[in-house]
């Protein structure tokens, strides 16, 4: 009698439907190998393992100082700051403005000179002052220090328009006329009604940068210093030198000035004494070739830029102007 009760009660636990479907549930079942986990994970469970536990005091406290060096006062916080290459007052504002960045909520913060960023402390400084042109580098010296080398933006053309008057910086951006107004600066009547605005880049960059150039080089040339400069348009070429003696002098913005320069001082030196007090004007944008035109003479009631082009030849010089074929 027990012993029939006991088989039913094996076959109700064993045999039934229910422990059947765990059973097939079962047999899928694989338990996952060392080998199975990532490669990440198995060389971490391989560092607990083996990794002595010196290895872990010394990566717990490099974390510490880590944490003391970059986000606690220590050390290495910037306290000394540098400014080379500008002005006084250009250098205050430059190290209060790096005073802003450096108090900036950051992750990696940047009053300390292990997370310090040169190039991101670099666009603050360009983005937010107008009086630096360029960034040349920021140094760091060990331990708390920074040594900023930078160039100034500089007024360097007084452009006088018809309606208007804009400073422009050795970068060709046009700003506002403050006074007062230095006698250094280069002098330039843009004669077109073309509009100027205040905060563009002047749009032709070539005549700023020819009339640069030839500040430099015709004093020396002429013998005499240039009163101002002339812009018909910022859409021609051409720029005109008004010397002290109130001639003119007409360059092609586009051509290798050094070389006509050279040719210039030639055709100059080849004019006689007299006729050098009498000029109206000398054209030098026809290439290799020089024209010079006398007061009260027919060609002096007529522009350069309008009788003569880059293909004008001897014939159709104007009368009382005299043609110099130049080296």
């Amino acid at each position: 009698m027990f012993g029939q009760r006991k088989n039913r009660d094996y076959y109700a636990r064993f045999q039934g439907r229910a422990f059947r479907q765990r059973l097939q549930q079962a047999r899928g079942y694989k338990r996952k190998s060392f080998a199975d986990q990532p490669a990440q994970q198995q060389n971490f469970k391989v560092l607990l393992r083996l990794a002595p536990l010196w290895v872990w005091l010394t990566l717990f406290v490099a974390t510490l100082a880590a944490v003391w060096l970059i986000y606690l006062p220590s050390p290495l916080a910037i306290k000394n700051v540098s400014v080379l290459g500008l002005n006084p007052k250009s250098s205050q504002n430059a190290k209060i403005l790096l005073a802003q960045f450096m108090n900036q909520k950051s992750l990696w913060p940047q009053n300390n000179w292990l997370t310090f960023s040169a190039s991101k402390a670099s666009d603050y400084l360009l983005k937010n002052d107008s009086a630096i042109l360029k960034i040349d580098f920021i140094h760091k010296r060990f331990p708390s220090s920074l040594e900023i080398t930078a160039q100034p933006r500089q007024v360097k053309f007084l452009i006088s328009s018809p309606n208007d008057q804009f400073f422009a910086s050795n970068d060709y951006l046009l700003s506002s006329v403050k006074t007062p107004i230095t006698s250094d600066l280069i002098k330039v009547n843009f004669i077109a009604n073309n509009k100027l605005t205040v905060g563009q880049t002047y749009n032709n960059l070539k005549q700023l940068e020819a009339i640069g150039m030839l500040q430099e080089l015709l004093p020396g040339l002429t013998g005499q210093g240039i009163d101002h400069y002339e812009i018909s348009d910022y859409t021609e070429p051409n720029v005109a030198a008004v010397t002290q003696n109130n001639y003119k002098i007409y360059f092609d913005s586009g051509a290798d000035l050094s070389v006509v320069a050279q040719q210039l001082g030639l055709l100059l030196n080849s004019i006689a004494p007299q006729d050098l007090k009498n000029l109206a004007y000398v054209d030098m944008t026809v290439p290799n070739r020089g024209y010079v035109c006398l007061k009260n003479t027919v060609c002096s009631a007529t522009p350069p830029d309008i009788i003569l082009t880059a293909t004008s030849t001897a014939s159709s010089t104007p009368e009382n102007q005299s043609t110099t074929t130049l080296p």
